[in-house]
C-alpha cells in the first residue's frame, strides 16, 4: 500500500503492527495469565516456574494467533463476511474449535512428555489432565474468538472504506464524463458537422441531432448508476461512434462483433466503452493518410476494445489517460477481476470484464 511518503510509512506501520501482535500483546497476556494461575510463584519467589509458565503461555498465544490469522485469511478467500455471514460464522466456529483443540492437545503432549518427563497418555486417561485441558481450551477459545471477531470488524471496515472510495470514483466519473461530453470542443465539433449536414443531407442532419440527443440523455440517466446493462452501454457507444463517423468520415471506422451473443445479465460500469473509444480518438492521429480503426469484440466474460496505433507525435500536457485510470479504479471496487491492457507495435487493446447480475 502506498501513500504520500512513497510507501515507507505503511511498511513501518506494518512492522510495528506485527511487533505489537507477535511480541508486545502476547508477552503482556502471558504475564497476566501466568500470574492468575500461579500467584504463589511470585509470592514464594519461584521465578523459574513463573518464567516457564510465561513461556508456555506465550507459545500458546503465538500458535493460536498465527494459526487463527491464517484461518481468517484463508476463509476470507472463499467465504466473505459481508456476503455469506451465516456460512462464514459456521465455518469459523468449526475450524476455530478444531484448531484450538489440536493446539492444546499438542502443547500438553509436549509439556507432559518432554518437560515433565511423564507418560502423557497415562495422565490423559487417568483424568489428571482433565482440569488443565478444559481450562486451557476455554482460554484458547476466548483468544481464538478475539482473532475471528477482529477479522470480521476488519472486513466490515474495509468494505465501508471501499464503498466510500467507490462513491468518490463514481462522482469523479460523472464529473469527467460531463466535462468530456459537454466541453466546448466536443459541442463545437458536433455543431460544425451538423451545419455541414443541414446543407448537404437534411435527413442525415436529423439523424445526427437524434444521436447527439441520445448521447446527452444517456449521460444524465446513467450518472447515478454503478452498473448498466451492456446492451444499453453498447447502444450509447454506437450513438457516440456515429457522431464521430460524421466528423471524421472514412478516416474513422469502428467494427463491433459478437454482440448478438450478449446475455441479459451482462453489465459494465456506465460510460466504460465510450470512454475507451474516446481515448482512442484522443490519443491517435486521424487523417486520410493515417485512418483510425477500432474493434469492439464481445467475449462471454469480457469486452475487448482495440485500436490501430497512430500516436499523436506531440500530445497535450493534460493527456494523462484519466479515462482509463477511472475505469480501472471503478473495476477495482466493483469486481475482483482486473482491467487488462496490452499493446504491441501496431495495436492497443483494453479488456474490460463483464459483471454478471441476475435479472428478475
Amino acid at each position: 500500500m502506498t501513500n504520500e511518503n512513497g510507501g515507507c510509512v505503511s511498511r513501518r506501520d506494518k512492522w510495528k503492527r506485527q511487533v505489537r501482535m507477535l511480541v508486545v500483546i502476547p508477552i503482556i497476556g502471558s504475564l497476566v495469565i501466568s500470574y492468575f494461575f500461579c500467584p504463589q510463584c511470585i509470592s514464594e519467589g519461584d521465578y523459574g516456574q513463573f518464567a516457564l509458565s510465561v513461556l508456555v503461555s506465550y507459545l500458546y498465544w503465538i500458535a493460536l494467533s498465527v494459526g487463527n490469522s491464517l484461518l481468517v485469511d484463508g476463509l476470507g478467500r472463499y467465504l466473505d463476511w459481508l456476503h455469506k455471514p451465516v456460512e462464514r460464522t459456521i465455518a469459523s466456529l468449526i475450524l476455530m474449535i478444531l484448531y484450538t483443540v489440536f493446539v492444546v492437545f499438542v502443547m500438553n503432549y509436549v509439556i507432559v512428555a518432554y518437560l515433565m518427563h511423564k507418560d502423557f497418555w497415562e495422565m490423559l486417561y487417568g483424568g489428571h489432565l482433565k482440569g488443565s485441558i478444559i481450562t486451557t481450551v476455554s482460554i484458547a477459545l476466548f483468544i481464538s474468538m478475539f482473532f475471528h471477531a477482529r477479522g470480521f470488524f476488519v472486513s466490515w471496515r474495509d468494505a465501508a472504506v471501499q464503498n466510500e472510495k467507490l462513491n468518490t470514483e463514481n462522482a469523479t466519473s460523472k464529473l469527467e464524463t460531463l466535462k468530456s461530453q459537454v466541453n466546448p470542443h466536443f459541442l463545437f465539433n458536433s455543431l460544425n458537422a451538423l451545419t455541414s449536414l443541414v446543407y448537404d443531407d437534411q435527413q442525415k442532419a436529423v439523424d445526427f441531432i437524434h444521436k447527439l440527443s441520445d448521447v446527452y440523455r444517456y449521460v444524465l440517466q446513467s450518472q447515478n448508476q454503478e452498473l448498466v446493462p451492456l446492451s444499453d452501454e453498447l447502444a450509447f457507444t454506437q450513438s457516440f461512434v456515429y457522431l464521430n463517423e460524421i466528423r471524421f468520415g472514412k478516416n474513422f471506422a469502428v467494427t463491433i462483433t459478437g454482440m448478438d451473443q450478449m446475455a441479459g445479465q451482462d453489465h459494465v460500469p456506465p460510460l466504460a466503452l465510450q470512454m475507451l473509444v474516446e481515448n482512442c480518438i484522443k490519443h491517435n492521429e486521424i487523417s486520410k493518410e493515417r485512418p483510425l480503426s477500432i474493434q469492439i469484440d464481445y467475449r462471454s466474460d469480457s469486452v475487448l476494445v482495440s485500436n490501430s496505433l497512430n500516436p499523436i507525435q506531440q500530445e497535450k500536457p493534460d493527456s494523462t489517460g484519466l479515462g482509463l485510470k477511472n475505469i480501472t479504479s471503478r473495476y477495482s471496487y466493483l469486481s475482483d477481476r482486473e482491467v487488462k491492457v496490452t499493446t504491441d507495435q501496431s495495436q492497443f487493446t483494453v479488456e474490460v470484464p463483464i459483471i454478471k447480475l441476475e435479472t428478475s
